[in-house]
């Protein structure tokens, strides 16, 4: 999967189109403070976050829809992220759009047609990502496109530190995500490792209720033969 273009749409229904080459290399360029750094940004939104990360600026002041266009093996995926309203941070509702042939749609075509869960569901399964459960420390954990998304993207704090290797690495719950997923996308675990995991949990439950039923048998029989050698006593 690769990015096509990143699109703005203003509140007054301009449209603002950066385009990107595939297969090279793209260097994004400007003075300070244009907007460069929000890039990241929109392009993680657009991929199924639901938090907006922009800082408050002239982007997030005028902009109220945030888009991309990917190139995908077979076809493209056009994909439209609503701003959040005034006072939230957060989003679900999206656009998703397939076609070979699909460009940047105009401000008047947009419209909420699914949610970001959809929109991780459908590209992944495209690129071989399918919602798959990996077992945790903390139990199965379902990795998807945003997990995949952590290790392709770095922001610039993140590419000049000297401890951060993966994007968003020092927040909580992706170091958890991270770790439990990154055995997946390396191939070292199975797809179905979280199944076959729980499998053997349960397996393992059984045997110690089957044991715990054997002993308690084998009192019992130690009781009766007991009662048998008495009862052959007294006779």
């Amino acid at each position: 999967m690769q990015l096509r273009s990143i699109i703005l749409y203003s509140k007054s229904g301009e449209k603002r189109v950066l385009d990107f080459r595939l297969g090279e290399l793209n260097i994004v360029t400007g003075t300070s403070q244009t907007g460069k750094s929000a890039l990241l940004d929109i392009v993680d939104f657009c991929m199924g976050r639901d938090e907006v990360t922009l800082p408050i600026g002239p982007i997030s002041r005028t902009v109220s829809w945030y888009a991309v266009l990917f190139q995908l093996p077979d076809t493209r995926a056009f994909v439209a992220r609503k701003a959040p309203a005034p006072g939230r941070k957060s989003v679900t509702n999206a656009m998703l759009e397939l076609g070979a042939d699909l460009e940047p749609l105009d401000f008047e075509q947009l419209r909420v047609n699914a949610d970001s869960t959809m929109v991780r569901q459908q590209l992944g399964g495209r690129i071989g990502i399918g919602d798959t459960a990996v077992d945790g420390a903390g139990g199965p954990l379902t990795a998807h496109l945003g997990h995949a998304a952590l290790l392709c993207l770095q922001n610039q704090d993140e590419v000049s530190h000297r401890r951060w290797l993966f994007h968003r690495q020092a927040e909580d719950g992706i170091r958890t995500a991270l770790r439990t997923t990154l055995p997946y996308f390396l191939g070292a675990v199975a797809e179905d490792q979280a199944a076959m995991q729980q499998q053997l949990t349960n397996a393992r439950r059984a045997l110690r209720r089957l044991q715990g039923e054997l002993k308690a048998a084998e009192a019992l029989n130690r009781d009766v033969d007991v009662t048998l050698q008495t009862l052959l006593r007294e006779a």
